[in-house]
């Protein structure tokens, strides 16, 4: 005798549809300990210890890796995000498993790790802006005046002077 398999449908905003047995498989509880053993992996060195300098723990340095070793997609990651946005314990084991690995590609100036900080974390090269005319610094002025007191000769006199300046 054959049995059916339940085919699972989302909804339009991307969560699961009501009834569904996947959706089961993923509450607060069960994604919490999934992470905790995601933190437990990149905190634990190769001789099974837990070192002071976890970030230096062992060699894996990206999202991808530590969601391969324990069974579940990048994607999978993206929705307990949307979906456990409110979890405090969820949204800081996320945190932290994301900076770990960001600051490991950080200290192993591998071109690239530094191809990928810049590609998916938002790093740039340094960029230096020169903010002078011809070669010289600008020269900016500021005069406050309360106009109400002056005459409308001083005031001309006055704009007259500033277009001067500006056209040097």
């Amino acid at each position: 005798m054959k049995t059916k398999k339940k085919i699972i449908k989302r909804a339009k905003d991307g969560r699961f549809t009501k009834g569904s047995t996947a959706a089961v498989k993923w509450t607060e509880k069960t994604v919490t300990e999934k992470l905790q053993a995601m933190w437990d992996t990149l905190a634990t060195d190769d001789e099974g210890e837990k070192p002071a300098n976890m970030v230096r723990a062992n060699d894996i340095k990206t999202l991808a890796e530590v969601c391969l070793m324990h069974g579940i997609s990048k994607q999978r990651i993206s929705e307990w995000e949307k979906d456990f946005k409110d979890s405090a314990p969820i949204s800081e084991l996320l945190k932290n498993i994301k900076w770990v690995v960001e600051t490991r590609l950080i200290y192993s100036g591998q071109f690239m790790d530094i191809f990928v900080l810049k590609n998916h974390y938002g790093y740039a090269d340094k960029q230096e802006v020169d903010h002078t005319t011809k070669g010289k610094e600008m020269q900016q002025s500021l005069v406050f005046v309360d106009a109400d007191s002056l005459s409308d000769a001083q005031i001309e006199k006055i704009l007259n002077a500033d277009n001067k300046n500006e056209g040097a």
